[in-house]
This record gives structure tokens, C-alpha cells and sequence, in this order.
């Protein structure tokens, strides 16, 4: 709320490529968790991995060119076939020291992930979520109907059972479920799959879960910040299943960092983190 006023945005409403980007610590952050993309993106080629910038970062790809202005992470999806590969592959290869890739959950249990997080600077990741393949065509009405299946089936498994050998036993216990209750994530022969989001992760404010497998296969390169990453094959058709009208501006603004309780012992190591080559 700090970056940008309402006045100004409603200055720039219907030419969001002219909004301003973020300065100061917000950026500081934003080239951190960049410099953590590019390596990302470098490890993923060299092995022959596939993603793809999703949610608040494709959209910043589109609408701004980079990153959202209010925005201070990276999202990207990976087939699950990738997805359970990267954790190993990643630390194996990365060479930007500090940085390590682990399965995350938040408190709640509700939200189950991948990061690329640097270990001694908490503010700087990037998001790793999981994708499968859902070898049903669904209309509309019933590709809601499946997310909020799944949105229930999420929440009423973290409920059922309190304490999980490891993160990794957790995490995998919510695509079994899913396998368990979902009979058409098991591959059928001659069936165009859609994707759908992973089980793991409760996208609590998106309506439609799946995407035809024609608005993200083949990927194809998108820039972003002056880079380029991969993006889905269709970004505007995915970007409306996901947000709906997404050229229009937010009427409120949210970021992941409250930048006025960084420790200055955060905010200098970031600082030295984007200068290190």
C-alpha cells in the first residue's frame, strides 16, 4: 500500500505498462527473487525440466513486463513428473551459495509446496507448485465444480490426521487422496488431458482449477524483466481462467513482506545478495 497510491492508479487504469515499478526495498526484493529465477530457469534447461511462470508472475509478464509493481515473489508450475525431480536436481546443481530447495508447508497445513528459498534471507524465494494431468474434458461449470471438490477434499484431509512422518510423507499423502477420489487422474490411452493444479496447494481465490492442455502446451518464451523464462502457450486465455478481467487493476493491494518490520540485518543482506554476481 505503501508503493502506490489509489489516485495514482486510477491514473493509469487501461495503460498498465506506464504504471511505475517498485522502488526501494520492494525492488530490492523483487531482483533478489529474480536472481533466484534466472538460476532456476538456467538448472531447468540444462536438464531437460519443464515449468512455467504462473499467477501473480505471468501476469506481471503481461500486463507490466515484470513484476507486478505491489508484487514480491515468483510463482512457477511444474508438471508433477518434474515437480517431484527438482528438489534433488536443484541442490545438486545450483551454484549461487545460500540457496536450497525444500518442501514447504505453511501453518495451517492447507498450503503444501516447493521453495527456492534463500536460507539465511527469508524474504527472498520463489514458489514451486505441482500440476497433473486430469484426463477428462470438463465444461465450465464442471471444471468449478472439480476445484471446489478439491478445495474441500484439501481441507478436510489436513483435519482428519494431526501429526505426518516427514513433510515429503504429507505432501504426497494429498495426491493420493486425490488419486483415491478422482478416478480420472489415472492416464487413459487416447485421451487429451487437461491440467489441473496439484492437490497439495489450496488456491483458495481461484474458481476454475484446470486449464485445456492447448492454452499451456507447447510452452513458448516469455519475458519478463528483461529476461527470458517460459510461459504457457496461450497467457491471456490463462491469466482469465485464473483472475478473469486481468488488465484491470486491483481496488486493494497486497504484498507478502511488511517492509516496515524488515530487520536492517535482512534488508543489508539482500542488498548484498542482488550485487553478487
Amino acid at each position: 500500500m505503501n508503493l502506490l497510491s489509489f489516485d495514482t492508479i486510477r491514473t493509469y487504469v487501461g495503460n498498465t505498462s506506464s504504471l511505475p515499478p517498485a522502488v526501494g526495498y520492494s525492488r530490492d526484493i523483487q531482483l533478489g527473487s529474480l536472481k533466484i529465477l534466472t538460476e532456476f530457469d538456467r538448472i531447468c534447461r540444462e536438464h531437460n525440466l519443464s515449468y512455467f511462470l504462473f499467477a501473480g508472475t505471468l501476469l506481471g509478464a503481461v500486463r507490466h513486463g515484470g513484476f507486478v509493481p505491489w508484487d514480491d515473489d515468483v510463482d512457477v508450475i511444474m508438471p508433477r513428473q518434474d515437480y517431484e525431480r527438482i528438489i534433488e536436481i536443484y541442490n545438486q546443481h545450483n551454484q549461487i551459495p545460500g540457496l536450497k530447495a525444500l518442501r514447504y508447508t505453511y501453518p495451517k497445513g492447507i498450503w503444501n509446496l516447493i521453495k527456492v528459498q534463500h536460507t539465511e534471507i527469508p524474504s527472498l524465494f520463489i514458489d514451486i507448485f505441482p500440476s497433473d494431468f486430469y484426463y477428462k474434458q470438463l465444461s465450465i461449470k464442471e471444471n468449478e465444480e472439480l476445484s471446489n471438490t478439491l478445495k474441500q477434499l484439501i481441507v478436510d484431509h489436513v483435519q482428519g490426521q494431526s501429526t505426518w512422518p516427514s513433510a515429503e510423507v504429507f505432501h504426497h499423502s494429498f495426491m493420493e487422496l486425490a488419486l483415491e477420489k478422482l478416478p480420472a487422474l489415472k492416464p487413459l490411452p487416447d485421451v487429451k488431458p487437461m491440467l489441473m493444479y496439484g492437490p497439495e496447494y489450496l488456491h483458495a481465490t481461484v474458481k476454475y482449477w484446470a486449464y485445456d492442455y492447448d492454452m499451456v502446451f507447447p510452452l513458448r518464451p516469455i519475458q519478463f524483466e528483461g529476461h527470458t523464462f517460459l510461459g504457457p502457450n496461450d497467457p491471456d486465455l490463462c491469466l482469465t481462467l485464473h483472475y478473469g478481467d486481468y488488465m484491470r487493476l486491483p481496488t486493494s493491494l497486497h504484498m507478502h513482506t511488511n517492509l516496515d518490520q524488515m530487520p536492517m540485518e535482512e534488508i543489508l543482506a539482500i542488498k548484498k545478495f542482488i550485487r553478487t554476481k
